[in-house]
């Protein structure tokens, strides 16, 4: 478990890194998740050689977040997330991945703030808010 510096803050994050990885995964999680969600990947990942680094949102389990929901919009927890690629991208490109909300999020720290990613997936996830 680590804390991960954002410009918000921190985000509480879970990551595993063998010797020399052959590059890094980030995991972005739902609106109900947490990092958690991606603990059946992340050895898996690992024993393959990729440092894999799954982070709790703003509001999730070990990332509390404040009541105001403006706190909540999608451009700052796009920001968030660049901000968390920036950081695992100190070794090399990163391949960010997000499942549902969190693939709506990683789009947004993509066009909105930024993100220099090697590679985006979004599992499960839709073009926008459902109505």
């Amino acid at each position: 478990r680590v804390d991960i510096p954002v410009t918000r803050g921190s985000r509480a994050a879970i990551e595993l890194s063998p010797d020399a990885p052959t590059g890094t995964v980030v995991l972005v999680p739902g609106f109900t998740g947490s990092k958690e969600d991606f603990v059946a990947a992340l050895q898996p990942l690992a024993r393959r050689g990729w440092r894999v680094i799954a982070f709790d949102q703003l509001g999730q389990w070990q990332s509390p977040g404040p009541d105001a929901p403006e706190a909540y919009a999608l451009e700052l927890l796009g920001a968030d997330a660049r901000d968390i690629v920036v950081w695992a991208g100190q070794s090399g490109p990163v391949h960010l991945v997000g499942h549902s909300l969190g693939g709506v999020v990683a789009r947004s720290a993509i066009l909105d703030a930024g993100a220099d990613v090697a590679s985006v997936t979004l599992l499960c996830s839709g073009p926008g808010a459902l109505p």
